[in-house]
């Protein structure tokens, strides 16, 4: 029980030193038969050639990488058979490569939004490699090993510089290793006997023993080209429509309604990217002051119920209900939002169904509501439960919470990050907010535009002297000015702040 909130405090994280290493292989038929249950995500635009691996789930990506080595195994020359290896406390699984029946390489698999980093990179590597001390038929003397990290995003340049040249960098940071060893023995309960001093040099040495290969996403994009069956396995293509050709679409489906004929699974997967449109331009216009969230929502519901899009798949409708339920849990609309989420769990699971269940206790009871959400086991409960704690208190108050809480802003998605950046700046947590915006990137601004607002507010702020951002200043302004700014205080920071409209945002009460 956390003192503080008198409940416990759920993480997605590990405690240090409380970590068990395991490892089992899985069988070829068991990974068949998981391939068969693969659900597709949705692609980009015909004739692109950037899959969203970030839209897969961990295991998908896994299974994806496995696929793709399995189908090159013929061709590869330095292995022969692909599987895959559960190793670790969290359940992940990397591919293990072997030749001959002897140990090849192995392909670690990292699905992150965040850019992975040289001393992350470091630290698996090690920890591989003291899994050998405890597993010796991982890896034997005399024989080649590839070690290949493959990235569902763009790795950070000190990773691109490592795996580009990694004996120059090795031969001149033995402190690096030694610090990266020291606390990889500390995380892991499983090698509580090591010690720096013991296994030093034989982790030195086979650091330098190692082949290395870093797998990008343009890398694993070729892959996807040259084995297209792969890609149809895991990704659905979208075809983009214009809006008159989607329009023609849906007046030749209502008149099919009205005649009692079917809707085809061409014209149900037009019906189904149209809503899918309307959800997410809806989800990422719901943070600015002009958007009204509630009366598009319910144009949305009566459209599922009644209208065009009540013929379209069951869990591309059960999303659609699940997020309208959620957007109308903290409007005066909470009779409707109550059966948008019996809708949404009739026709299948929905996150967001879950999140609006939650968000329909108390507003002012925050600690409800976080019970209801808990486990805070993915990004979208995390998100919610951090807005929840903002509607409940004070930007301060949620900051509180959400470092208490141990999360960092890798544990939330885009819409999270609006409100961890919206608080920062309200709490005029400067530095938080500066290095919060610095660290976005490109598919956060695409899945949440507000982000441009904050992010830009954030970087204007660190031009400001230190001094004047706090300060008031109005003393100095000559009279007519503070009539103009109607203050009869200034702080720089505050101001530019409130004036940029993030006033009326956390006025906001937002879903």
């Amino acid at each position: 029980m956390h003192e503080r909130y008198g409940f416990p405090l759920p993480k997605i994280s590990l405690e240090r030193g409380n970590r068990c290493l395991m490892t089992d292989f899985i069988e070829t038929k068991a990974l068949e038969q998981e391939l068969e249950r693969v659900s597709k995500t949705l692609d980009v635009e015909a004739g692109a050639h950037k899959a969203p691996l970030n839209s897969l789930s961990d295991s998908d990506f896994e299974l994806l990488l496995w696929s793709l080595y399995k189908q090159n195994s013929g061709t590869a020359g330095y292995y022969d058979k692909a599987t895959l290896m559960v190793a670790g406390a969290d359940g992940g699984r990397d591919v293990w490569l072997t030749k001959n029946g002897n140990p090849a390489g192995l392909v670690q698999c990292k699905r992150l939004k965040a850019a992975f980093s040289r001393p992350a990179a470091l630290r698996e590597i090690i920890k591989f490699i003291l899994f050998a001390e405890l597993d010796p038929s991982l890896l034997k003397n005399g024989l080649p090993f590839k070690y290949s990290l493959a990235v569902s995003s763009d790795p950070a340049k000190t990773a691109v510089d490592f795996f580009t040249s990694p004996l120059q960098w090795l031969e001149k940071n033995d402190v690096a290793v030694s610090s990266y060893l020291d606390d990889v023995i500390g995380d892991y309960e499983s090698f509580k006997g090591f010690t720096v001093a013991d296994k030093l040099d034989r982790v030195k040495l086979q650091l330098e023993t190692f082949s290395y290969e870093l797998i990008r996403p343009s890398d694993i994009d070729t892959m996807l080209d040259e084995r297209p069956r792969i890609r149809e396995r895991f990704f659905r293509v979208r075809l983009v429509h214009s809006e008159e050709k989607i329009e023609g679409y849906l007046e030749r489906i209502s008149g099919g309604q009205r005649f009692g004929q079917p809707v085809s699974d061409k014209d149900r997967g037009v019906l189904d990217e149209a809503l899918q449109g309307k959800i997410e331009e809806l989800r990422k216009s719901r943070f600015f002051p002009g958007s009204d969230t509630t009366a598009s929502a319910l144009r949305i519901l009566k459209q599922l119920k009644d209208g065009d899009f009540s013929q379209g798949s069951a869990q591309v409708r059960s999303n659609a209900f699940g997020a309208c339920g959620r957007w109308l849990s903290r409007s005066e609309e909470k009779e409707v939002a109550e059966e948008a989420i019996k809708q949404s769990k009739a026709l299948g699971e929905c996150n967001d169904a879950v999140i609006a269940k939650a968000f329909l206790t108390e507003p002012k009871d925050w600690t409800e509501c976080l019970k209801a959400l808990a486990p805070l086991d993915n990004p979208e409960k995390v998100t919610a439960a951090l807005m929840a704690v903002k509607h409940g208190t004070d930007s301060e108050q949620a900051l509180q919470w959400f470092h208490d809480a141990d999360f960092a802003p890798t544990n939330i998605d885009a819409d999270g990050k609006v409100v961890l950046l919206s608080c920062q700046l309200d709490a005029q947590n400067w530095d938080a907010a500066y290095s919060l915006a610095i660290s976005l990137q490109e598919e956060d601004f695409s899945q949440a535009p507000a982000l441009l607002h904050f992010a830009g507010l954030a970087r204007l702020l660190t031009v400001l002297p230190e001094e004047f951002r706090d300060a008031d200043l109005s003393p100095k302004l000559p009279p007519a000015l503070r009539g103009v700014l109607r203050v009869k205080s200034l702080s720089l920071g505050r101001h530019l702040v409130h004036r940029l409209s993030l006033q009326k945002f956390h006025w906001r009460q937002v879903a």
